[in-house]
């Protein structure tokens, strides 16, 4: 077996005073190479006959950040990935995470599946808006990187589309009959992206900055060792 060139004994010196089992977890969630990848899916799988709960919610979001198909399919399996983080508390921690995740791809980068668990965080986070904005008060910035998720080339019956238009219903009814500023400003961007969606002679690009909106596709990901036998 050919030994990964990027760890060596001189990263033993970095880790002193680190607990080693943490480093080497933290190093298989990198995702690239088959064998962090083959790691990466044996967590996942631990974790899915363990079930998601809240004291192991954080490190779902780990799995679920690498965006590496084999390994949140592993985490997945026949789960619906919308639901699958339905029995954990969302805390200010995990919606700390979601939002940083959402925000660091653009469109049409994340994996159907990671984008669908990550919105069901905000969704039961949200669903009483001003409960989930008192646990974590997000940014307009932060409003504006999920609902740059939206797909205008797609329905108001698109999976995504129509729960990110759930959610933004969600946080506009938080606005009403509200005293604090933020709350009411959060509520009246929500209602102009949903309303941009639906008005035929606007658009997400007259609402959510153009940068935020640029779509990609994702990169095919690293398959573990079993997928590189011939």
């Amino acid at each position: 077996m050919i030994k990964d060139s990027s760890f060596d004994n001189n990263n033993y010196d970095l880790i002193q005073d680190r607990d080693f089992r943490v480093f080497m977890i933290d190093d298989a969630l990198q995702c690239n190479s088959s064998s962090r990848v083959s790691t990466s899916i044996g967590l996942a799988s631990m974790i899915y006959h363990m079930g998601i709960r809240d004291k192991n919610a954080s490190f779902v979001l780990d799995l679920l950040e690498t965006n590496n198909e084999y390994v949140v399919d592993a985490l997945v399996v026949d789960s619906d990935p919308f639901i699958m983080m339905r029995n954990i508390t969302p805390t200010r921690l995990i919606l700390s995470k979601t939002f940083k995740i959402l925000a660091f791809h653009n469109p049409g980068h994340l994996y159907p599946k990671v984008l669908l668990a990550l919105l069901g965080v905000i969704d039961i986070a949200y669903k009483r808006s001003v409960d989930g904005f008192d646990i974590y008060p997000f940014t307009l910035s932060e409003l504006n990187n999920i609902s740059k998720y939206l797909d205008e080339s797609r329905d108001q019956f698109d999976q995504v589309n129509k729960v990110l238009l759930r959610i933004l219903e969600n946080l506009h009814d938080m606005g009403i009959g509200s005293d604090d500023w933020k709350i009411r400003l959060m509520a009246f961007q929500a209602i102009q992206i949903r309303l941009a969606f639906f008005d035929q002679n606007k658009s997400l690009i007259d609402i959510i900055p153009e940068e935020l909106l640029t779509r990609v596709k994702k990169r095919r990901s690293i398959k573990p060792d079993s997928f590189n036998l011939a």
